[in-house]
């Protein structure tokens, strides 16, 4: 095996680890803001906004990438969360928790965030 295949092994694992990682940061704030026992109204108005903003920063970030790309390697967590909460507690709870609702916000703008912006900053 050459060095170069090694680095590019290492590098793999590295930025997969990072994304599994920076996807379950993702749920525990969405999910701490919503679906806790301690969650009231302040903190789902707060999940709302950050379902709006947090994207969009990653948007903002990641303009060259197409958006299909950005939606599985910054959603994937989202989307599995959204599908693990919606069987154990069920959906009504989710839903009216405003899980499902937030979710479904920041995954519409990591796909058409991308729109929102100018191509040409």
């Amino acid at each position: 095996m050459e060095l170069s295949q090694r680095t590019a092994l290492g590098t793999t694992i590295v930025t997969v680890v990072s994304f599994i990682i920076l996807n379950m940061v993702l749920m525990l704030i969405f999910g701490f803001l919503t679906i806790d026992s301690w969650a009231n109204l302040n903190s789902r108005v707060g999940a709302f906004i950050l379902s709006f903003f947090l994207p969009f920063f990653i948007v903002y970030k990641t303009r060259e990438m197409a958006d299909l790309e950005r939606l599985l390697k910054f959603g994937s967590g989202l989307m599995i969360y959204m599908m693990i909460i919606s069987i154990v507690a069920g959906f009504p709870h989710a839903f009216t928790s405003g899980l499902v609702p937030s979710l479904t916000i920041a995954l519409g703008m990591l796909y058409y965030g991308g729109k929102l912006l100018n191509k040409e900053l």
